[in-house]
């Protein structure tokens, strides 16, 4: 945002508020601004953000209320059914409540809910990551714990513990496990009309984590089909996160939401630095500067000239690799290279090989990238606060 320059003056002053300002000062003296950059990561004080967003009333990217949504996967899979977006047969648990319980080698039964294992248990914070698989005695039994990446590890399997943790006093989702062929798919959305998706070897598989030569988390770049391009924009609308990371799961030929991140950002792709980058200021000139934006719709900066609004259309919803195809059109998504993937319709996986082209090919391409999310949930933020962004210079 700092780049967008018109005849010389900037469009964009960014404010960082430090955490001692955040957490400490009233806000009643933190600085004015006009749009406002805020999400949760850990020790974060939401509330009293919210409070400045109602006193000074800045035009919010991502909403503040909505936010509290994500703490809780309830509520979560409770608005996205509500939209009509699938998401894996489950059955709450709610600890404070009357329950009839049956818990068999090979199913899980809650409220006369049945879920046949292997299922997933899942506690109802958004913020517990503390997922457990459990396998029928047909498959051997065994639980396995998913937890955040610990070196080359995410998840570890206990062939003598069958019994999930139901009775234990807390709340949880019990879900079918899916089979999605080991991988499960990353989509970074901003706004309604753009997202990136990487797919990447699931935890659930062995438990060991593919590194490239980088020491990143190994990822597929990887399209979206018409119908998640249209669950992407339903998230970002429902949850009010302009900027939102969530998880799909493809199996049996449909694609599944099962978790909503939040705010989250792909990292080391200038690409996607420069789209998001891009859509911001559209989206916050169209609410500050309608009539600048209209004056200007791509303006120069120091990458060179943004590109006008009818040519981002073309940036929706695409692949970016810095190794492997790149996309050429939004249909199809691609153009050919040497050990490329292609997914069917049944989402199976195929070898496609061939000299690389620049010629477009009407199929969805996948290749291998070095991206990694930066997401609120893994506390990677460069620093713990918010971001103020007033719009200046030449307006």
């Amino acid at each position: 945002l700092l780049a967008f320059q018109v005849n010389g003056l900037a469009e964009f002053k960014v404010v960082y508020f430090e955490e001692d300002l955040i957490v400490n000062a009233p806000i009643e003296e933190w600085p004015l601004c006009e749009v406002l950059i805020a999400f949760f990561s850990t020790g974060f004080p939401l509330a009293k953000a919210r409070a400045y967003v109602k006193l000074r009333k800045p035009f919010v990217f991502n909403d503040l209320d909505k936010q509290e949504w994500l703490f809780d996967r309830r509520i979560v899979y409770t608005m996205l059914a509500q939209q009509g977006v699938p998401v894996p047969k489950h059955v709450i648990l709610n600890a404070d409540e009357e329950n009839t319980i049956d818990e068999q080698e090979d199913y899980l039964e809650v409220n006369g809910v049945r879920i046949n294992k292997p299922l997933v248990e899942k506690p109802v914070s958004g913020e517990d990551h503390n997922v457990y698989l459990y396998y029928p005695r047909s498959q051997g039994g065994g639980q396995k714990r998913l937890f955040r990446k610990v070196k080359d590890r995410s998840s570890q399997f206990y062939p003598d513990i069958h019994t999930t943790r139901i009775h234990d006093g807390n709340s949880y989702i019990y879900e079918e496990m899916l089979d999605t062929d080991g991988t499960d798919v990353k989509v970074y959305a901003v706004g309604q009309s753009y997202a990136h998706a990487e797919a990447r070897k699931s935890p659930a598989v062995d438990g060991k984590v593919c590194r490239d030569e980088k020491g990143a988390e190994r990822r597929i770049s990887v399209c979206l089909d018409e119908k998640e391009q249209r669950i992407a924009s339903i998230v970002v609308e429902t949850f009010g996160q302009t900027v939102c990371g969530f998880d799909l799961l493809r199996a049996n030929g449909r694609s599944y939401v099962c978790d909503v991140n939040g705010w989250s950002f792909v990292k080391d792709s200038k690409k996607f630095w420069s789209d998001s980058a891009n859509l911001l200021r559209r989206l916050a000139l169209q609410a500050l500067a309608p009539d600048h934006l209209q004056a200007h719709p791509g303006c120069v900066c120091a990458e060179g000239v943004t590109p006008p609004p009818q040519a981002l259309k073309l940036l929706c919803f695409g692949c970016d690799a810095n190794d492997g195809p790149q996309v050429s059109d939004v249909d199809g998504c691609g153009s050919s290279a040497q050990a490329s993937r292609k997914r069917g319709k049944n989402g199976s996986s195929t070898e496609v090989t061939g000299e690389a082209t620049q010629q477009p090919v009407r199929r969805r391409v996948e290749c291998w990238n070095d991206h990694e999310p930066r997401s609120h949930a893994h506390g990677s933020a460069p620093r713990r606060g918010m971001v103020l962004s007033s719009a200046l210079g030449a307006l």
